[in-house]
C-alpha cells in the first residue's frame, strides 16, 4: 500500500510539473515579445577573442561547505587550458566552513584560486569577484554547479561570436539516491524541467545563474555589473540577462548563445520539496518582478523572510 501511495504521489508530481512548466513557457513567451530594445553605451561590437584569452570563474559562496570542494575540483579537472583560467571565490559572509575548505583545496590543487569577501547578497558578491578578476572573460558559477569538460574552450569560442553564453541546464543525478520504479517516476519531473528550461534559455533567451552565464568583462561592466547589478541581493543573473535581451532587440539579434553541453546543478532544493512546488514558487516571484515591478531587495525579503 505504501508503494502504491508513493507511486501515486510521483504521478501527481509529474502532472503538476508539466502544468507549471507549461505556464512558465507561456509567461516567458509573452514577456519575450514585450522586451524593448536598448543598447547601453560602452558595449563594444562583437569581435573574435584570441584563443589564449583569459577566463575568470567567479563563485559567490554563502554557506556552501557541502558543495564548494566538488565544484572547485571539477573546475580544475575540466579546464582544457588551466593556465589561462583563474577562480575567484567570494565569501559572502555565511560564517560556516566554506572558506576553510576553499583554502585547503587551494593548497591541494595546481590551479589559480583567489578569494575575496563581500556583504549584501549575491549581486555584490559577483561584483566583488569580477572586480578582482583579471580575465578577459567572466564566468559566474554557482557553488553547487559542476561544469562540463573543456568548458573554457567552449566559452572563449562562443564569446568570440556573441556577447554572452550559458550552458544547458541539467540536474546532477549522482546526488539522487532513489531506486527502482519509484526512482524512474521521480526523475521524470527533472526531465520535464530540463527540457523546458532549454527552450526558455535557448529560444526565449532567458537563462538563469544555474546555467553558468559567461560574458566579456567589458560587456559585464557596460551592462551595469559594477553598479546596478552590484546592488541586487539576488536576481543579478536575471537583471544581466534582461539587459542582454534588450541589447539583442536593439541590434536585431540574439545576444546569448546556449551551448550544447550541460552544467549540472545539485538537486538539493528539489529534494527538500517537490520539483513543481519549488518551480511554482519561483514562477510566482518572477511574474511579480516582471509585471508588478518588485525590486531584488523586495524579492529577497519575500523569498527568505528577512532583510538583507
Amino acid at each position: 500500500m505504501a508503494l502504491l501511495i508513493d507511486n501515486a504521489k510521483a504521478l501527481f508530481d509529474i502532472a503538476m510539473i508539466v502544468a507549471v512548466q507549461a505556464l512558465m513557457l507561456a509567461q516567458v513567451s509573452f514577456g519575450y515579445y514585450r522586451v524593448k530594445g536598448e543598447a547601453p553605451e560602452g558595449v563594444t561590437v562583437r569581435e573574435d577573442l584570441p584563443k589564449d584569452a583569459t577566463l575568470s570563474i567567479v563563485i559567490p559562496a554563502y554557506r556552501e561547505a557541502a558543495t564548494i570542494e566538488a565544484t572547485l575540483r571539477r573546475v580544475a579537472q575540466a579546464a582544457s587550458w588551466p593556465s589561462r583560467c583563474e577562480v575567484v571565490v567570494v565569501d559572502a559572509g555565511g560564517g560556516d566552513d566554506t572558506m576553510p575548505i576553499v583554502q585547503r583545496v587551494k593548497k591541494e590543487l595546481d590551479f589559480d584560486i583567489k578569494t575575496t569577501t563581500s556583504t549584501g547578497g549575491r549581486g555584490p558578491a559577483v561584483a566583488a569577484g569580477a572586480a578582482k578578476a583579471k580575465g578577459q572573460a567572466l564566468l559566474v558559477l554557482h557553488a553547487d554547479t559542476l561544469l562540463p569538460y573543456a568548458f573554457d574552450d567552449r566559452i572563449i569560442e562562443a564569446l568570440g561570436a556573441n556577447y554572452a553564453c550559458c550552458f544547458r541546464f541539467a540536474v546532477d543525478r549522482t546526488q539522487i539516491e532513489w531506486k527502482g520504479l519509484l526512482r524512474w517516476l521521480r526523475l521524470v519531473p527533472f526531465e520535464v524541467m530540463e527540457r523546458t528550461v532549454s527552450i526558455r534559455s535557448g529560444f526565449f533567451q532567458l537563462p538563469f545563474g544555474d546555467q553558468a552565464i559567461a560574458c566579456r568583462k567589458t560587456t559585464f561592466a557596460a551592462l551595469g555589473g559594477f553598479d546596478e547589478l552590484a546592488k541586487a541581493p539576488m536576481l543579478e543573473d536575471y537583471l544581466l540577462v534582461q539587459k542582454l535581451r534588450r541589447l539583442g532587440k536593439a541590434l536585431g539579434t540574439r545576444c546569448i548563445t546556449q551551448l550544447g553541453v550541460p552544467a549540472r546543478c545539485h538537486p538539493r532544493r528539489w529534494l527538500a520539496r517537490p520539483v513543481w512546488r519549488v518551480n511554482w514558487t519561483n514562477q510566482v516571484i518572477m511574474v511579480q518582478v516582471a509585471y508588478r515591478g518588485l525590486t531584488p531587495q523586495q524579492v529577497f525579503e519575500l523569498y527568505y523572510g528577512r532583510r538583507v
